[in-house]
């Protein structure tokens, strides 16, 4: 099926659900069961000469319902917990997963589908993307997530970038093992986590900043005072009784 017979398929399938006044959200029966005629009448075309046929058309209406009643080719990476961040360019997905690694979505989309489902998630928020504010960033899934989206035209195509935020537990030997830090690199920066030395961390979106950041607070002595300034908590700081505090370090991250 190619992506020019889907979203034609697509466009009628919402074209008929705005008509019928169904709620996709609360009436899936109804929606799956509008959907499945909407491709029947497609086959039916298609046999009389009108278009190329479809090869599973189960799976088609499989694929329009996840897109007309939830958050489209996007929502298994959503409701995972092991990934971190999803990228979107136009029609294509990629994601990092909670190791590391950078994965291609294996669900084919359109770009017209993300763009959808990114205009779902900043529905909810105070935020809104179209021509006269093409850029927008908003907390969304209930706070859990920070949303970046770009559009033209000061973008050629969607942009977006959806960052869960996650609890760090990290540590240098952590980092050692996953070779991100040399042992020698590691034991000096342990040395000066205890000499209470200043640190900034500094670095692009993603490239493991507040990770890096974790490790070094597990680093700092028991008996000293963090004190940790975060709009949403993603850091793991350990918690002492105050009769062992005492405050000796400070921490920047930008």
């Amino acid at each position: 099926m190619t992506v020019d017979v889907y979203e034609e398929l697509r466009r009628e399938a919402l074209a008929r659900i705005d008509g019928t006044g169904i709620d996709p959200e609360s009436q899936l029966e109804e929606v799956r069961e509008l959907l499945e005629v909407a491709v029947e009448d497609y086959q039916r075309r298609a046999h009389l000469g009108d278009g190329r046929s479809l090869a599973d058309p189960r799976a088609t209406v499989n694929r329009l319902v996840q897109s007309v009643t939830g958050r489209g080719p996007l929502s298994r990476l959503l409701d995972r917990r092991d990934v971190e961040e999803i990228f979107i360019e136009g029609d294509a997905v990629t994601y990092l997963e909670a190791g590391g690694v950078l994965r291609s979505a294996d669900v084919p989309a359109t770009e017209a589908e993300n763009r959808q489902t990114i205009d779902q998630l900043i529905s909810t928020s105070d935020r809104r993307l179209d021509a006269s504010n093409p850029i927008a960033q908003a907390r969304v899934l209930d706070g859990s997530a920070r949303l970046t989206a770009v559009i033209p035209p000061v973008g050629d195509q969607l942009s977006a970038t959806i960052r869960k935020y996650a609890l760090r537990r990290q540590t240098l030997d952590a980092l050692v093992g996953l070779d991100s830090l040399t042992p020698a690199a590691a034991a000096f920066l342990e040395a000066a986590m205890r000499a209470s030395a200043s640190v900034i961390i500094s670095g692009p979106p993603g490239s493991g900043k507040t990770s890096f950041l974790s490790a070094l607070i597990a680093a700092v002595p028991a008996d000293y005072c963090i004190r940790s300034c975060e709009e949403v908590r993603e850091l793991h700081v350990p918690l002492v009784p105050p009769s062992m505090a005492r405050e000796r370090s400070a921490f920047g991250i930008w």
